[in-house]
């Protein structure tokens, strides 16, 4: 099965891939942006499908053992927000970019938001998940005491003063910090 096309993912099996010792795999990037009236927004995608494209079938002839992975089309444009019910409009709503405050949501804004996303390309789906997961692991390390973060400062806390925090006086943090946190959480729903 050996034909000008084997280094390109898209086009083999499962099979056929994992038959093959691979030294480098090619991922292209391309933004989606517009280009005035005259140009779709995919074209940066196209250019670098077929640089990539052009590029690996040489390196291929050549013996190396390369395969080309499909482009990921990656916008950061803020047009974006204006396509209604576009994955970026859902994004910002979640970090809180949106030009509409009102568009923020909790979990369960979070949880329907993650339902309209799995109608969404596959791309779009990673896209969101990594966003989010990078969101709660920021949140999740802030130094406030009911969040790990408040943890890992407790800890250099106890490094600096080489002895550990008595247990009343740390289980008092927690219950001051997740004090603090309803308090807010409640003041953001009222």
């Amino acid at each position: 099965m050996s034909h000008s096309h084997d280094f390109v993912l898209a086009e083999q099996t499962h099979q056929f891939v994992r038959s093959q010792k691979w030294e480098v795999a090619v991922l292209p990037f391309g933004a989606t942006e517009p280009h005035n009236f005259h140009m779709p927004y995919g074209t940066d995608n196209f250019q670098v499908e077929e640089i990539g494209n052009r590029v690996c079938e040489q390196a291929f002839r050549h013996g190396a053992k390369v395969l080309l992975l499909p482009a990921i089309p990656f916008g950061v444009n803020t047009n974006h927000l204006k396509i209604p019910g576009g994955l970026a409009s859902a994004v910002a709503g979640l970090l809180g970019l949106a030009p509409d405050a009102g568009t923020a949501v909790g979990p369960i804004g979070i949880a329907s938001e993650t339902g309209r996303v799995l109608r969404a390309p596959l791309v779009s789906q990673l896209i969101f998940v990594g966003i989010l997961s990078v969101n709660l692991a920021v949140l999740n390390v802030l130094p406030f005491p009911p969040l790990d973060g408040g943890r890992i400062a407790v800890v250099v806390v106890e490094a600096i003063r080489r002895r550990r925090l008595p247990a009343e006086r740390e289980a008092l943090v927690y219950l001051t910090g997740f004090m603090v946190l309803i308090f807010i959480a409640v003041r953001c729903i009222v």
